[in-house]
């Protein structure tokens, strides 16, 4: 198996699409071809890009509630 096809197995890219193959291949140089640093980069920023994702879906819902509790008032 290519370091490309472990990293799409181990990003779960057949469920779960994130990366594209270039994109893949550019993480796969920035970490001098060791696919597991680039796996732990990689998934390092999925988990950052859901964990934001979370917060703003958070805020808006406390936002809403907000409003609504003042609409009571």
């Amino acid at each position: 198996m290519d370091k490309i096809a472990w990293l799409k197995q181990v990003l779960r890219e057949d469920a779960v699409p994130f990366y594209s193959n270039e994109e893949l291949e550019f993480y796969l140089r920035e970490n001098g071809d060791d696919h597991k640093a680039a796996a732990y980069r990689l998934l390092l920023i999925i988990e950052i890009k859901q964990h934001l994702l979370f917060a703003q879906h958070i805020k808006a819902k406390l936002s809403a509630e907000f409003i609504i509790l003042q609409l009571k008032m």
